[in-house]
């Protein structure tokens, strides 16, 4: 059961790798500051091993993210709701605003999780999933 206002997708629907380009681009920013952070925990006198390995985690899990938006289009599924390219670039704005905007390295990482759960309801073209999972990056972001 549909709960979103947006238009149903029809059979054919389709988000390209131009129509996730800011997407793709935030991703591999995010890669590229987690591997540079990454770098900067190593090289603390005594290094957080969990904070290590989740910026590990989420280096590769934008790595991969980005490679997945970017290389192939992605199939809307018909009869759930038909997100755009304008709604994928307002999250991901919204998104880059406030993570921008952490200092802290352990609550960046902590809305960064959203951000992640966020690229794989887009990659699944599931409509109604990648709108619930726009409304739950909302929260976390006003966190």
């Amino acid at each position: 059961m549909a709960t979103s206002r947006l238009p149903q997708a029809q059979a054919g629907d389709t988000l390209t790798p131009g129509d996730l380009a800011s997407a793709v681009a935030f991703a591999n920013a995010q890669a590229a500051a987690l591997n540079a952070a990454l770098a900067k925990a190593q090289q603390a006198p005594q290094p957080d091993a969990a904070t290590l390995a989740e910026l590990r985690h989420q280096r590769d899990a934008f790595s991969l993210s980005a490679l997945k938006l970017s290389t192939q289009a992605i199939a809307l599924q018909a009869g759930e709701a038909r997100v755009g390219a304008e709604h994928i670039a307002s999250a991901i704005a919204a998104a880059r605003q406030t993570v921008d905007a952490i200092a802290d390295v352990n609550q960046r990482l902590g809305r960064l999780r959203a951000v992640l759960d966020f690229l794989a309801a887009v990659a699944s073209g599931r409509g109604q999933a990648i709108v619930d999972s726009a409304r739950t990056l909302k929260k976390a972001l006003d966190g």
